[in-house]
């Protein structure tokens, strides 16, 4: 639906939410696995299955992990549980101003690099990237800088 990958949609996310994608989910999950519980009354083990969790001890652990009480104790309306709204984004586009540009020509000149082929660049792309810069070391790659 994006039209990035999975690392890329991750990345995005965290920098628009200030929170990973996966703890996003998981506080979703246990907002509306509470909701489950209490307004729907439903049993601890059939939420657990609802939701995917192995076990109703998973459940239970990863319940009191975001609400700081067990499953069981929701079905009393004086529990206090912690509610997790979806996140949305509003994308505001800023600018169309003018750009005053020209095209020069000019002497023919010399570019130095490095050339590596990456296999995975969309997942990889900066460890990749750390990973020629380390091996270049910095001399080289202070030489490239200056040229």
């Amino acid at each position: 639906m994006t039209g990035l990958s999975l690392h890329q949609f991750k990345k995005i996310f965290l920098l628009l939410s200030g929170m990973p994608l996966l703890e996003h989910i998981r506080k979703r999950r246990m907002t509306l696995a509470s909701y489950d519980l209490r307004e729907r009354g439903m049993k601890v083990i059939d939420v657990a299955i609802k939701y995917r969790y192995n076990s109703p001890d998973a459940f239970t652990k990863a319940f009191y992990k975001v609400h700081k009480v067990n499953p069981s104790a929701v079905y009393e309306k004086n529990t206090p549980v912690k509610f997790y709204a979806p996140v949305t984004f509003q994308l505001t586009m800023i600018g169309g101003s003018q750009m005053n540009y020209r095209i020069e020509e000019k002497e023919a000149f010399k570019i130095a690099g490095i050339q590596e082929r990456l296999s995975d660049f969309y997942n990889d792309v900066d460890k990749s990237i750390t990973a020629i810069r380390e091996t270049a070391g910095n001399n080289i790659y202070n030489k490239l800088k200056v040229v």
